[in-house]
């Protein structure tokens, strides 16, 4: 949802906010909602930082790796920023000076004057933040990936007259790219910082590489002591602990309490008429059901995986010890695992809802697809920096259980 669209349903969002916050009623729902928008915001600024390297990069490059763990920042960004706005709300109700409550329209007034930094200048910086990040990040993981050959890289600046004076005096300056200190200095390194690092080859004359700590030196006390003074590449973060807004300490425990309910959403069965009915190839048997599993790559250990992208272009995998047991075992078999499989690319690529549960270090997503007569699950989890297809199944439970947490995205007919 991008501009006149994003800023009217985030209005919306806001104007439930303040007046569920004044009458005292549960505000979870608009809060998970004010969170899914911003956090989708940013995530699409990544995702379009990142570019074309993001679709064309091999399974195993780390730009998945880094993807996955950045969007996870941004989900636990996006809601620190939320539990900040209730915050910035906590003190308003009470007028001071007349020692009494104020009215809505003024607690209202006071809210949104307080709240629109939240939702203009502070989420465009953070939108821009979050492109330059991802093509940064895309230019680190392709250099490091040509470290060999090369080695080598140059600060430079676009040269105009809004280029702050530390960083101008690094402009033209080589570095090492072995050097951990010098690759502290990959931009960005500020808000609004437009520099970016040339790679050179390994001809380059030792005398004329600048030592890392110099650089830093350079650019001074500000940045040593401040919030840039990282690699958001090999941090594998998009916002730091510095630039949240509140430690989202509330979080964890909303997510586990709420559920579709909590959104005022409709049950499987309402959502399912109308859809087609399930088709499960029953040619397919434990048997011969291996030749569905396509490698794409190996792990680090060796072993090999199959990969899957979702809907908004996530790239993730399937381990083969994962697709063997789901497929073999007979606890799974008797479940149909084996013929529900040629289903998982269809439910990651084109879902009806996919709900997400992101704490400090993990990222749940749970994806649904709904036929007129059954449910498929697909869920995966971020797991040692990697976004792996975890299990996948017909719902049979409670939908309390799976539909909870985050809603980031929902088909609605």
């Amino acid at each position: 949802m991008e501009g006149n669209g994003y800023d009217k349903r985030m209005q919306e969002l806001h104007e439930q906010l303040y007046t569920d916050y004044y009458n005292k009623k549960n505000t979870v729902s608009s809060e998970f909602k004010i969170i899914a928008l911003e956090g989708m915001k940013l995530v699409t600024g990544l995702r379009q930082g990142w570019g074309n390297r993001a679709v064309e990069a091999a399974w195993n490059a780390p730009d998945h790796q880094m993807l996955a763990a950045m969007e996870l920042n941004i989900w636990n960004f996006a809601s620190s920023k939320t539990e900040a706005r209730l915050a910035a709300m906590s003190d308003l109700i009470i007028n001071k000076e007349k020692e009494g409550i104020n009215s809505f329209g003024d607690f209202r007034k006071l809210a949104a004057k307080r709240i629109d930094r939240f939702n203009a200048d502070w989420l465009k910086t953070e939108y821009d933040t979050a492109v330059s990040v991802a093509q940064n990040s895309a230019a680190f993981a392709r250099a490091w990936e040509q470290k060999d050959e090369f080695p080598f890289f140059q600060y430079q600046t676009v040269g105009d007259s809004n280029v702050r004076t530390s960083h101008a005096a690094l402009n033209g300056k080589v570095f090492n790219l072995k050097d951990g200190a010098a690759r502290r200095l990959w931009p960005p390194n500020d808000y609004g910082c437009r520099c970016e690092m040339i790679q050179l080859p390994s001809r380059v004359q030792s005398s004329s590489v600048t030592r890392g700590k110099e650089g830093i030196e350079i650019l001074g006390d500000v940045f040593k002591r401040g919030e840039w003074n990282v690699n958001r590449a090999e941090s594998k973060s998009v916002f730091n602990q510095k630039q949240r807004y509140s430690r989202i300490t509330a979080l964890k425990s909303k997510l586990e309490n709420s559920n579709y309910k909590t959104y005022g959403m409709p049950t499987i069965a309402e959502i399912s008429k109308g859809k087609t009915p399930l088709k499960l190839d029953t040619s397919i048997t434990p048997g011969n059901v291996k030749e569905l599993f396509v490698p794409a790559g190996k792990t680090k250990g060796g072993g090999r995986f199959m990969g899957f992208t979702d809907y908004l272009g996530r790239k993730m995998i399937l381990k083969e010890k994962a697709f063997k047991d789901h497929t073999t075992k007979v606890k799974y078999t008797k479940q149909n695992r084996h013929q529900q499989f040629g289903k998982v690319g269809e439910v990651l690529k084109t879902p009806d809802e996919v709900w997400i549960n992101p704490h400090e270090k993990e990222f749940n997503a749970t994806y649904l697809k709904y036929y007129s007569d059954a449910t498929i699950v697909v869920q995966t989890t971020l797991q040692n920096e990697w976004l792996t297809v975890e299990t996948w199944y017909q719902l049979e439970r409670n939908e309390k259980s799976i539909r909870k947490g985050l809603e980031i995205k929902r088909e609605r007919s």
